[in-house]
């Protein structure tokens, strides 16, 4: 039996994907979920953004999360079982710690008392080595990029909007310092479809990353060493990507279904 602490935040469904499958291998498994962000916590995210990207950046931003729903469609959902009820029944059968910061004395604590041999990170914001480095084989990472040359957020989204077609895809990694910067367990580039929408690609996205995510446990709890190939180059990180982006990214990917052989 090996130990897992799956970190994530606000309860997202691809946590608990992690969590049952781990739990129908008879694993140790736990849950650290980290709280929204307080009011006072977003405005110094948002600026720090600013300063880095500037405001034109920052008010696009705001603007596509104001009108999230015309953006991105709600009804492609990659994980639609994992609903309240089932989050909730799960949550009491593995260790579970919520917070509001991941790196307060009380998550750490958690994190040292459960003592997992890896971390399996779910949706969480940067983490610091005094979290992750408790993992005594390492933390993982499901990247939904392909790295190093897209690292950071929203990566299919910047690889569409920058015509990098064969740039869409994911990276399953080793977690270090350098954000989606670890060495490199899987990475798949994804081909489009054209029976596919905008939003249904990132959603079968993330599916399918976190489907390969099991294939890589798998090899875990087999007791087979992991391969594992360090990133060569800088590559760029990528800030959330605003409206202006997102409509970019989309009238790139109608233009590439409407041709005759997508990509």
């Amino acid at each position: 039996m090996h130990s897992f602490l799956i970190i994530t935040t606000n309860n997202l469904p691809e946590a608990y994907y992690l969590a049952q499958y781990l739990l129908i291998r008879k694993q140790k498994v736990a849950v650290i979920n980290i709280r929204r962000r307080s009011l006072i916590h977003s405005f110094r995210v948002l600026e720090r953004l600013r300063k880095t990207h500037g405001l034109r950046y920052l008010v696009d931003l705001l603007i596509r999360r104001l009108f999230a729903i015309y953006c991105e469609s709600k009804e492609a959902e990659p994980f639609p079982n994992f609903d309240k009820i089932c989050i909730g029944t799960l949550k009491h059968k593995v260790e579970f710690h919520e917070c509001i910061g991941p790196h307060s004395p009380t998550a750490i604590q958690f994190a040292k008392t459960f003592s997992p041999e890896y971390i399996l990170l779910a949706g969480t914001p940067i983490l610091k080595e005094s979290l992750f480095g408790i993992a005594s084989q390492g933390a993982l990472n499901r990247h939904l990029g392909i790295s190093p040359e897209f690292r950071g957020s929203d990566c299919p989204i910047w690889a569409l909007a920058q015509g990098a077609i064969n740039d869409v895809g994911f990276t399953i990694h080793f977690v270090s310092e350098k954000v989606d910067g670890g060495d490199i367990i899987v990475q798949k580039r994804v081909p489009l479809r054209k029976d596919v929408g905008f939003s249904q690609l990132l959603s079968d996205l993330q599916y399918r990353a976190s489907r390969e995510l099991l294939g890589v446990l798998d090899e875990i709890i087999s007791n087979r060493p992991l391969k594992r190939t360090a990133q060569m180059g800088e590559g760029k990180h990528f800030p959330p990507a605003g409206l202006t982006t997102v409509r970019r990214a989309k009238r790139n990917y109608h233009r590439l279904l409407q041709l005759k052989h997508p990509i």
